[in-house]
């Protein structure tokens, strides 16, 4: 009886041991391409996940993933201004997904040059200057003073007044923070 418990126990200890390892089998590298449905166009930083688990990547700019899955789990795709979608990961490797604008959520934000804001936030934050427009038809000695004016709370000061000298650019006049410039942020579009 005794020798019958000891050939169990070693039949049953290296089974034991294997099923981390039957478990973690199952789960494969999924790939991808995430694009919008409305024009086709590849969308870069789409948060994909696998529901119930702590694993999820980010699109890359040509809106590819990469990410470990086992079949049966789901797999959701989530970004800003587009419906969150999920995918059932099935016998397939890769997948092609599609995502549909959301237009509530376009009207609501904006996507900004140091992040995403919501629109009400932004209240007199931002101003667009048409630098073709604005600048392309006066005589100015550089950008600085060509800033000035044209935006609200825009205030642009030649500390030297000599042309060609830095201008000092400050919005509503700002002093600055304790651990931060007092340099305005100015995107350029081009």
């Amino acid at each position: 009886m005794m020798r019958r418990k000891i050939t169990s126990l070693v039949f049953l200890i290296p089974l034991v041991m294997l099923l981390p390892i039957i478990g973690t089998a199952q789960q494969r590298t999924i790939t991808g391409t995430v694009k919008s449905a409305k024009d086709n166009v590849p969308v870069p930083s789409t948060s994909v996940k696998v529901v119930g688990t702590d694993r999820g990547t980010m699109t890359d700019a040509n809106g590819n993933f990469s990410i470990t899955a086992s079949t049966g789990e789901v797999l959701e795709f989530t970004g800003i201004g587009f419906v969150s979608k999920q995918q059932k990961v099935n016998s397939s490797s890769t997948y092609d997904i599609l995502m549909a604008s959301d237009e509530k959520v376009e009207q609501e934000v904006v996507v900004v040059g140091y992040g995403t804001q919501r629109r009400k936030n932004l209240t007199g934050s931002i101003s667009t200057i048409d630098v073709k427009k604005t600048l392309g038809s006066r005589p100015i000695a550089d950008v600085g003073r060509g800033l000035q004016g044209t935006a609200t709370g825009l205030s642009v000061v030649i500390p030297s007044g000599e042309i060609g000298s830095d201008p000092i650019i400050k919005i509503r006049g700002q002093i600055g923070s304790l651990q931060g410039g007092s340099s305005p942020l100015i995107l350029l579009e081009c």
